[in-house]
């Protein structure tokens, strides 16, 4: 999450004031006169003397010998002349000062750190600024990793309460903490993200710090797992913040084992996750005596950089911090975000591309419960309005919708329950330069300083940039030759010009006014390439008057906004709040916002190449869209400079099995219906075997037949295909037979008789003994056969004397059965041609139109279908 800069941070001592001890080195006469007269005015806390005899001090000792004493006393004096004029509200001046001091104390080394620092924080704060810009700047891009070529991707952490009010981010801030087990919560964004084509920055924090880094080699399986996830979703962006604002950490790393563990991480998903772009991202404050440089990994190793910058009211949450503090960690006034982000885009923003990995506005303090709203709202507007046109470097903005308890400072940088600021970011990051819905979008509009000799087209549309110390702007107005074309009073102060009469060279200049009642302007020599042609608009061959002309801005003819709606014949309604037009004709219609370049028909999104203006008071759309979004064509005469507007009468299309991808219900008007066809078939018939059966195209169907049963009879009979089998028991009385095959004597074993298979040779006889009610009982014979005994106990043997017998058993239950043939009749057809399609369905009950008047081999086969017509709305 979030970190806070360590509440261990100090200034180290500034010398007030300066009086040599005696030394070889003899001071200048005068110095001692001016010095009484300097310190005196010093602890009186004269200004106005400070000032005086402070300068005459340093121009005295500029041209001394260079002695550890001279330095002191510049230094010295230096510094609390520049504090004298801040004190006096001339921070121009104070600036000057403070630029000079840089520039002398720079040189001087380590010892002067504080120095350095110090006067360099106060130079940039103090400095006014104000620059102009225009559109059709030249995008900045450095071909890095998941780097767009315009515009800013923006959006919340995942986590925030707002999300479900936010609907067209372009980003998501996922925080993961390094060596815990993946959240199951983390892999769900990522999933979400990749569904919606968003892009992820993925917060790989370092929960324990310096003992992370450290142990960042001994982590592979673990980073496995997280690469993994990444391999999921290859085709999502993914920004890996890995360490994030090591420099507030309490115990801050070791710059050569940062640098080491950095690039691992790097080294490691390089070689695995092409869709990842390593993200180095230090804090805006930064420890006292911290270098950035010894910490960056190098080039190789980073594709972005950056940056977390929070606007806080007062820093670390307490209204007694030093002035120092405050300028150097730039809070309260000082938080100002292009002051805030400066050292950041100077030192890196040359090669790569800048993020706000996280930012922030703090509109509430949690420690006391004040409420700082004003202060962050304004921050707000200034960050998400001033960020993306002064530093172009700047392609990605995540803003920290969350609130930390264990944040020292205890800031409420939440949008959730301040409706002002949602309010705010909802609008802001509706502009052109915001990346809208997804990562595959893209931006029209980028910004380039106007300097002297900057060419601009009839149409143009001007944004000044204004700083002035503890003082924030209120209105900018421009001029072109001293006379007014334009005013805004909101960050960043855009209006656009209808200069289509200009050409040639012109002064344009542009007035800033500050909350204090002061004003500051600059001039720039442009040059104005204006038509001077008035723009045709005629609607059904009826021109169209207008109060306010027609212009041409970004080669589109934009027109005004209620007026063109009235006369295509649309009920028109205006929200001043979020400058939103809406038009009605019909069921149609058409919405859209100043700046948002989204404009809706209905509930259809369209994504538009210019965005409706504000231009003289009125608010101006573009007339080909806006028109063919309520339903009309349009045409454009270039020669005549005439737009030709005429509304469309919309007929039903013709009915079809299908309907076209682009047409839905939001926007057309869809009817269905069933129908039905039929075509009839002569039947013939044959009586072929089965194969011939198969071998015929025309087959249908098969229509079987059968003959009589035939007799029943003992013996088995199968079944095939051509045959039906039927069976049946049949019950008779159980009766025992014994019979004799005699072999007479025969001590050949070959040829003996064998009783358990009842198999003998050929020459035995045979001779039924009997048939009996009942098995005689029986005994072995010692010869392998069995002996039978009559009812009186004599032996039963055959005639001639032998005892070997076999004995059958007859009776009881069998099985009898019985067939008849199968007869097949193969059916073939002949179609006929299929009817016309028609909405007849009576056939769905089985009754047949007596049109049809099928005869005694005729049957009919129906087909049906759903058809669809549509006509726009």
């Amino acid at each position: 999450m979030k970190k806070t800069v360590a509440a261990c941070l100090t200034l180290a001592a500034m010398i007030v004031s300066v009086i040599p001890a005696r030394s070889e080195y003899e001071l200048p006469h005068a110095f001692w006169a001016m010095n009484d007269k300097y310190e005196a005015a010093v602890k009186s806390n004269n200004y106005s003397d400070t000032i005086i005899y402070g300068n005459q001090i340093i121009d005295l000792m500029m041209g001394e010998p260079d002695t550890s004493d001279k330095r002191n006393i510049l230094v010295s004096r230096y510094n609390e002349v520049g504090k004298a004029y801040a004190s006096m509200g001339e921070y121009d001046k104070s600036a000057e000062v403070f630029k000079t001091f840089y520039n002398y104390v720079s040189p001087l080394g380590s010892e002067y750190y504080d120095y350095i620092k110090v006067s360099k924080a106060k130079l940039e704060q103090y400095e006014t600024q104000m620059d102009i810009y225009t559109d059709g700047g030249t995008p900045v891009y450095y071909g890095a990793k998941n780097e767009k070529r315009n515009g800013v991707l923006f959006g919340l952490c995942a986590t925030s309460e707002t999300c479900d009010e936010i609907d067209n981010e372009s980003m998501v801030l996922i925080y993961q903490e390094f060596g815990e087990s993946l959240w199951t919560y983390n892999t769900a964004k990522v999933k979400d993200a990749s569904e919606r084509g968003i892009a992820v920055e993925f917060a790989l924090n370092c929960p324990k710090k310096v003992k992370d880094i450290k142990n960042t080699e001994k982590m592979s399986s673990y980073l496995s797992e997280i690469s993994d996830l990444f391999k999921t979703y290859n085709n999502t962006p993914i920004y890996l913040r890995f360490a994030a604002e090591f420099d507030i950490w309490d115990t801050v790393p070791d710059a050569d084992d940062y640098v080491k563990a950095f690039r691992y991480v790097s080294n490691y998903f390089k070689s695995r996750n092409p869709n990842v772009a390593m993200v180095w991202s230090p804090n805006q404050v930064s420890n006292w005596d911290l270098d950035l440089d010894d910490y960056y990994p190098g080039d190789s190793y980073v594709d972005w950089v950056g940056l977390s910058s929070y606007a806080q009211r007062y820093f670390l949450g307490s209204k007694n911090q030093d002035e120092v503090n405050e300028i150097v960690f730039k809070s309260g006034v000082n938080s100002e975000p292009v002051i805030a982000v400066k050292d950041i885009v100077d030192k890196y923003g040359d090669r790569k591309p800048i993020m706000l990995s996280e930012c922030g506005c703090g509109h509430r303090l949690a420690k006391s419960g004040e409420d700082v709203s004003s202060f962050a709202l304004t921050r707000l507007k200034q960050y998400y309005s001033y960020l993306p046109m002064v530093y172009p470097q700047i392609k990605l903005m995540a803003y920290f919708d969350q609130y930390v308890d264990s944040e020292l400072e205890m800031n409420d940088y939440r949008l959730t329950n301040n409706s002002a600021m949602l309010r705010e970011f909802k609008r802001l990051t509706k502009g052109e330069r915001f990346i809208q819905d997804a990562y595959s979008n893209d931006s029209s509009l980028c910004y380039r300083k106007v300097d002297d000799g900057t060419r601009l087209d009839g149409t143009f549309l001007l944004s000044c940039y204004a700083h002035k110390y503890n003082n924030d702007t209120q209105k900018v107005t421009y001029f072109i030759d001293d006379k007014y074309v334009g005013m805004s009073e909101e960050f960043p102060f855009s209006t656009y010009v209808n200069a289509a009469d200009y050409t040639g060279t012109h002064i344009l200049k542009a007035v800033a006014q500050f909350a204090d009642g002061s004003t500051l302007a600059r001039e720039k020599e442009v040059s104005i390439n204006g038509s001077g042609r008035d723009i045709t608009v005629r609607i059904s061959g009826g021109r169209v008057n207008f109060d306010q002309q027609p212009v041409i801005y970004n080669s589109r003819t934009m027109v005004p906004m209620r007026k063109i709606f009235e006369e295509i014949g649309a009920d028109v309604s205006w929200d001043g709040d979020t400058k939103t037009a809406t038009g009605t004709r019909g069921d149609r219609t058409v919405k859209l916002s100043a700046g948002s370049s989204k404009m809706y028909i209905n509930h259809k999104q369209v994504l538009l190449d210019t965005p409706p203006i504000i231009l003289g008071g009125r608010t101006l759309v573009p007339a080909r869209a806006v028109a063919e979004g309520m339903g009309c064509t349009v045409d454009w005469d270039e020669s005549s400079y005439l737009v030709s507007i005429t509304p469309r009468v919309f007929e039903w299309s013709d009915w079809d099995t299908s309907l076209p991808s682009e047409v839905d219900s939001d926007l057309f008007y869809i009817e269905n219906r069933d129908e039905y066809r039929t075509r009839t078939r002569t039947r013939t018939k044959d009586y072929y075997t089965s194969d011939r059966r198969l071998l015929s195209g025309n087959y249908v169907r098969t229509d079987t037949s059968y003959g009589s049963w035939g007799d029943w009879q003992d013996e088995y009979i199968s079944s095939n295909e051509n045959r039906e089998v039927d069976t049946r028991t049949v019950s008779e009385p159980v009766q025992y037979r014994y019979y004799h095959y005699c072999t007479g004597y025969n001590d050949d074993p070959d040829y003996s008789f064998k009783t358990s298979s009842g198999k003998f040779c050929d020459w035995a006889t045979y001779e039924v003994l009997g048939t009996y009610d009942y098995q005689l009982p029986y005994a072995p014979d010692g010869n392998g056969g069995q002996v039978y005994y009559y009812e009186d106990g004599t032996m039963l043997r055959c005639e001639n004397s032998c005892y070997r017998w076999y004995e059958e058993r007859i009776g009881g239950d069998y099985t009898q059965y019985r067939s008849r043939p199968i007869y097949y009749e193969y059916v073939y057809w002949q179609w006929s041609d299929w009817s016309d399609w028609s909405r007849w369905s009576s056939w769905q009950t089985g009754s047949v139109p007596s049109r049809y008047g099928l005869g005694e081999d005729e049957d009919m086969d129906t087909d049906s279908r759903t058809v669809y017509r549509y006509k726009e709305k």
